[in-house]
């Protein structure tokens, strides 16, 4: 009997543990396209700016945080939302160091709001992002100097057209 009673519970853990996880992930999904949104209209601003920026100091940030970004997306549609924010994440804080090269102070509407700030605690280290990537782009580089043209920018938002 007392068998039956934990395997019982048991059971009903699991079930009630699957329906707070099914009913969280419509917020979460709403959290991080907002969150896409926004890091690809920094990515997107900051872009503006990398033709003034010296050819010596092309280093490949900017490329790296657009395939970043490009790589959140691949993650949000596979439905792994957090790690999606991860990576967006990431992009933002890449595209701000381009931004930073030619700026001292980034536009007010790129600071962190309290939601993002709270959905993104224990974030992953840089380098365990760019593992994750090259993980599953092994042959992946980076050049900023194709990013001279506004050609090659496509495919960071939800609505952009893809190639």
């Amino acid at each position: 009997m007392l068998r039956k009673l934990f395997t019982l519970s048991l059971i009903l853990s699991f079930v009630s543990l699957f329906q707070v996880e099914a009913m969280a992930q419509p917020y979460l999904k709403a959290r991080a396209k907002q969150y896409l949104i926004k890091s690809a209209g920094i990515i997107k601003e900051s872009h503006k700016f990398i033709g003034d920026i010296e050819k010596e100091k092309l280093d490949g940030t900017f490329d790296k945080s657009v395939k970043q970004q490009r790589y959140a997306r691949v993650l949000f549609e596979r439905g792994e939302y957090l790690n999606a924010m991860h990576h967006s994440d990431y992009a933002r804080r890449l595209a701000f160091n381009v931004y930073h090269i030619k700026n001292d102070v980034k536009p007010k509407s790129w600071e962190y709001t309290s939601a993002e700030k709270s959905a993104l605690q224990n974030l992953p280290f840089n380098t365990e992002l760019d593992r994750r990537i090259e993980e599953e782009n092994p042959q992946i580089s980076y050049d900023d100097l194709p990013y001279l043209t506004d050609l090659i920018l496509y495919d960071l938002e939800f609505n952009d057209p893809r190639p």
